[in-house]
């Protein structure tokens, strides 16, 4: 087992590739029903939970946290927009714009898990920023682009109890009933977790794969923005968090970078050109890629704590 999680956590993108083509040749996992991947996120947050520590939600700051959401899920993506309308086409600046507005991504638990971060403060911001989307998107895309969106609030909430609650109220009861259980997450859930990703990215290829198919000269365009777009929004999630300790701006970091693009694509699919929706996919699959990336890039951040300025 320890071998095998050596194995994925120094070739994450050679196993996802080799996933792909084994799962998409042999199964047909484009055929799967999209619930699949709620079933497999609801597992993560289960494994995950063994990280979460009640000592950690007590010191976590309320004014941090809000300030944090504003700026980086309301403020950041109009700036964006204003910026990249001068650079880049429309159908780039319109994919960027409604990835920056949506909220932290179901996985964040568990990336905050293994990266080092603070699990209690990746679940307050999962369910802080999906709560707040259904504001934000609305009222930003109508005052900023002039267009009429609509989020299903139901649908938001129902993925967050299914994804996070259930999940986390089991765990709950297991380890209460079950202690032993607890001891056996804490030993695999690594292996677990990265093994349920490869699972998440791999059904999200095969099932848009003729998206790519049909968008071909399209597609580079994307990849290359995105590249450039996910070191830097795990830059500017990590300045934001300037005044925290480190686990709390490597959560902060992975929440600028890690999103529900789900919730992305199902709005470009009702609401604008096709192109945008491709350029929702690609990113997807570059967050994916960029994650092993920024863990490799991850100790050699160093930026300052400004309160010893002050």
């Amino acid at each position: 087992m320890q071998k095998a999680l050596a194995f994925i956590k120094k070739n994450p993108l050679l196993v996802l590739g080799l996933a792909v083509v084994a799962v998409i040749g042999l199964l047909n996992i484009d055929r799967l029903p999209k619930e699949t991947v709620l079933f497999a996120l609801g597992l993560i947050i289960f494994f995950s939970c063994a990280k979460l520590s009640w000592q950690e939600f007590k010191n976590i700051r309320l004014v941090p946290l809000i300030s944090f959401t504003l700026l980086r899920f309301a403020a950041f993506p109009v700036a964006a927009l204003y910026l990249l309308q001068f650079i880049v086409p429309e159908e780039y600046w319109l994919g960027v714009f409604l990835l920056l507005l949506c909220p932290a991504g179901f996985s964040l638990m568990a990336f905050s898990a293994s990266f080092g971060g603070n699990t209690s403060l990746a679940l307050l911001l999962t369910i802080v920023t999906s709560l707040l989307a259904p504001f934000t998107i609305p009222f930003l895309s109508d005052a900023v682009l002039d267009q009429k969106v609509q989020v299903d609030t139901i649908t938001m909430c129902v993925q967050l109890l299914m994804v996070i609650v259930i999940p986390a109220a089991l765990y709950i009861v297991s380890v209460r009933f079950y202690p032993q259980l607890k001891t056996w997450i804490k030993m695999n859930n690594n292996f677990y977790v990265l093994m349920l990703l490869g699972t998440i990215g791999t059904i999200a290829l095969a099932q848009q794969f003729n998206v790519f198919a049909n968008n071909l000269d399209f597609i580079g365009g994307a990849f290359v923005i995105c590249a450039l777009l996910y070191p830097v929004l795990y830059l500017v999630g990590w300045f934001f968090a300037f005044h925290d300790e480190r686990r709390t701006k490597i959560t902060k970091a992975l929440a600028s970078g890690a999103m529900n693009v789900s919730l992305a694509i199902g709005i470009a699919l009702l609401y604008f050109p096709p192109k945008v929706t491709a350029f929702l996919i690609v990113s997807d699959l570059v967050w994916f890629a960029a994650i092993p990336v920024f863990r490799r890039v991850l100790p050699y951040l160093r930026l300052p704590n400004w309160r010893k300025y002050q």
